[in-house]
């Protein structure tokens, strides 16, 4: 069995061959296969210690997807960059569930035959 570190690797070449190395920006993402967009956005974020001062602590990229926190490199290979307009329309109208699966149409079907 590969030790965590060596999985922590091969996981982190992984990315950077699929997408490079995770940067700041605007991002869309699906939670589910065939499911709505979300938002999602990484930043450098300024470590604070607990009464809100500047902690001496190296500054890190941050991740929110859907508004909520989240692991980085879990869900990086998975975003699709996009501008800030069109981050903040999806974070304006965000989709009723991010949960469900949205059935995709047959080509057939859509276009009238």
């Amino acid at each position: 069995m590969m030790a965590d570190a060596a999985v922590a690797d091969l996981f982190a070449a992984w990315c950077e061959d699929l997408q490079g190395p995770p940067r700041a920006g605007y991002y869309k993402v699906r939670i589910v296969p065939f499911g709505p967009w979300v938002s999602a956005r990484v930043w450098l974020d300024v470590p604070r210690d607990d009464e809100g001062r500047v902690a001496d602590r190296p500054r890190r990229l941050a991740c929110q997807v859907n508004g909520q926190w989240a692991e980085l490199s879990i869900w990086w290979p998975r975003f699709t960059e996009i501008t800030a307009d069109e981050y903040r329309e999806i974070v304006a109208h965000p989709p009723a569930d991010p949960w469900a699966r949205v059935k995709p149409q047959r080509k057939d079907k859509a276009d009238g035959r």
